[in-house]
């Protein structure tokens, strides 16, 4: 009797570890370290792209995209290599508990031997909220009969209803309405 075992004639991709601190402030930056392994036959020699996702723990379906990192190089057989991003958080909406998901080898095009390309955290990462000014316009002074093609004056009084500083610069936008 003879035993062998069969490989794949495909690379095999999938994340073997993530690692990324537990705790990030909305604007800052999230960085992530992860290491993609290749358990198929050869070695993979080419282009993958990869998905970075946030999904929350208050509802699953909440699945959002922060980046598509793209690889270049060589994993060889059984071999792994480091991956790092850093995402920077948005300032508003993302406060909360997130589990954080990298796919590997998203290309359509690309064959692999098996489909378990997904790894998620088992810890998660808090998204916590930080001070922000709020903005308004409180008054308008100036022209109220404007022609067209003069000069026409006018002023704004600005009030800040946020519970942050609003430190410069900022753009003012300026809207005439008929």
């Amino acid at each position: 009797s003879v035993s062998a075992k069969y490989r794949s004639a495909y690379a095999d991709l999938h994340v073997d570890a993530i690692d990324v601190t537990n705790m990030v402030a909305s604007g800052e930056s999230l960085d992530l370290r992860w290491i993609v392994g290749n358990t198929g036959n050869p070695s993979f020699n080419g282009r993958m792209t990869e998905k970075i996702s946030l999904v929350s723990t208050a509802d699953t379906n909440d699945v959002r995209i922060i980046a598509s990192p793209v690889f270049e190089g060589v994993i060889e057989r059984d071999g792994t290599t480091g991956r790092n991003a850093s995402v920077d958080v948005p300032l508003k909406g993302w406060e909360g508990a997130w589990y954080v998901c990298i796919e590997t080898a998203v290309n359509p095009s690309m064959q692999e031997y098996a489909v378990n390309n997904v790894t998620t955290t088992v810890e998660t990462v808090e998204i916590t909220a930080v001070p922000l000014p709020n903005l308004r316009v409180d008054a308008v002074l100036g022209d109220t009969n404007l022609i067209p093609g003069e000069t026409a004056m006018f002023s704004f009084v600005t009030t800040n209803d946020g519970v942050a500083t609003a430190s410069a610069p900022w753009t003012d936008r300026i809207y005439f309405e008929s």
